[in-house]
């Protein structure tokens, strides 16, 4: 958030696009400091690729009710946590919201 405050002092309000830019920037370093090794977005899906290590808070998340149907894993080699997009969603904040949630039973 500092960033982008420095960004509006100095050159007014950013594109959307700019912010765009700086929120993956942010979730990309979330995702990573909490175990994640990839995110892949596609027209239907996100899917977030982990570290065995995390599996627990993964499990924890899951099975809340919120993502009833629309969070799902694929274990394996490497094990994938995936969101199944619905019209109209906002990928961005649903991967904020899950990783934050994540983070959160990290703690």
């Amino acid at each position: 958030r500092d960033m982008m405050d420095e960004l509006i002092d100095r050159y007014g309000d950013p594109p959307a696009e700019t912010e765009n830019l700086l929120k993956i920037a942010y979730l990309r370093s979330l995702a990573s400091d909490i175990g994640f090794d990839e995110i892949v977005e596609s027209a239907s899906e996100i899917r977030f690729y982990f570290q065995s290590e995390i599996l627990e808070s993964v499990f924890s998340v899951l099975s809340h009710p919120e993502w009833k149907g629309s969070l799902f894993m694929r274990p394996g080699d490497r094990p994938c946590l995936y969101f199944k997009a619905k019209r109209g969603f906002a990928s961005l904040n649903v991967l904020e919201k899950v990783l934050k949630a994540i983070k959160q039973k990290e703690k």
